[in-house]
């Protein structure tokens, strides 16, 4: 729903490790030491260079989510206005893409981030 804010940061993230990624019906919940990010929007996801969406709505495939456990965080980008990425030490990388117009896609706590 929203566009990411002009001072979006995650620094603070970087290592920080995966300490768990909950599986609701309809959301997710990745916590780490301190911080979570949550939501409803779509989620690819890339192991060994392999990109797949894991959830867009409704979850896709978790088939290598014992790929995310035990890395900590080694860097964050902005992809667009409405896209960020999280890259593991293992060299995963958690693509967030914010596709609609009307609800919140994305929670990051703290500090209160909505996209």
């Amino acid at each position: 729903m929203y566009e990411i804010a002009p001072k979006f940061d995650l620094s603070p993230m970087v290592g920080q490790l995966l300490q768990q990624a909950c599986l609701g019906q309809w959301d997710f919940q990745f916590h780490f030491e301190g911080w979570s990010i949550t939501g409803q929007g779509r989620v690819d996801v890339t192991i060994n260079g392999n990109t797949s969406t894991w959830f867009n709505g409704e979850w896709k495939d978790t088939s290598k989510i014992s790929a995310l456990y035990g890395s900590a965080i080694s860097s964050w980008g902005i992809n667009s206005k409405r896209s960020f990425q999280v890259s593991l030490e293992n060299g995963v990388v958690l693509n967030f893409i914010s596709e609609s117009d009307r609800y919140e896609d994305f929670v990051i706590n703290p500090p209160g981030w909505i996209i």
